[in-house]
């Protein structure tokens, strides 16, 4: 029968070599037990490769945030599939302990071996379990972090847009105010010109009457 998988301190899942299967033939294991054992290790190579596809998502900046978000969301999916598929494969080791059961009438010891030995797939199924239902859920909270970072992100767009808004209007304001202010100094400029010419038209024409 297969080791179990084991959960290392930085996290990763590795997946044990499978050993041989002792004494299995002179038991009578039926070729469904050797498919459900193949199906554990594949579901387990599948695991430790979305487990990995995480860790290396999790080492990308802030500025892809978005696209990070939705990618987690995308493995933390997978992880939940896992989980079912491990739910599932629990179910089915029920059944072969049913039937190494009903297989013990021709010999106490033999069943009693293959209750040990499901036993200790079940200890190892638990332990896989346990052990990815943690990873969802650090993988959860990190996309909850992720989330937050975005929104912040938005609002922080969203303001300096505002501020943007509001500097453009006050440009504008000031342009205009300025326009008007040029506009009505030179008018008052021509209109003192005018006033000025004016006078010395007049004294002008005094100047010549008293020659």
């Amino acid at each position: 029968m297969h080791e179990a998988q084991e959960v290392g301190s930085s996290g990763d899942i590795d997946v044990a070599e499978p050993e041989e299967a002792t004494g299995s033939a002179g038991r009578g294991v039926d070729p469904g037990s050797m498919a459900s054992e193949l199906r554990g290790s594949a579901s387990a190579a599948g695991l430790h490769y979305d487990l990995e596809e995480a860790r290396e998502m999790a080492k990308l900046s802030t500025a892809a945030s978005a696209s990070r978000e939705v990618r987690l969301q995308k493995v933390c999916d997978k992880l939940r599939v896992r989980l079912e598929e491990l739910k599932e494969e629990n179910i089915q080791l029920e059944e072969l302990l049913s039937q190494a059961d009903a297989r013990a009438s021709g010999g106490a010891g033999e069943a009693e071996s293959l209750r040990a030995e499901l036993k200790q797939l079940r200890a190892a199924h638990s332990r896989t379990e346990s052990a990815l239902k943690a990873k969802l859920k650090a993988k959860g909270e990190e996309l909850d972090k992720v989330q937050i970072e975005a929104e912040k992100q938005r609002a922080e767009a969203e303001s300096l847009k505002q501020k943007l808004d509001h500097l453009q209007q006050t440009t504008e304001e000031l342009l205009r105010e300025r326009q008007t202010s040029e506009g009505r100094l030179v008018t008052a400029l021509r209109e003192q010109l005018h006033e000025v010419e004016q006078r010395l038209d007049e004294e002008r024409a005094a100047h010549q009457a008293s020659r």
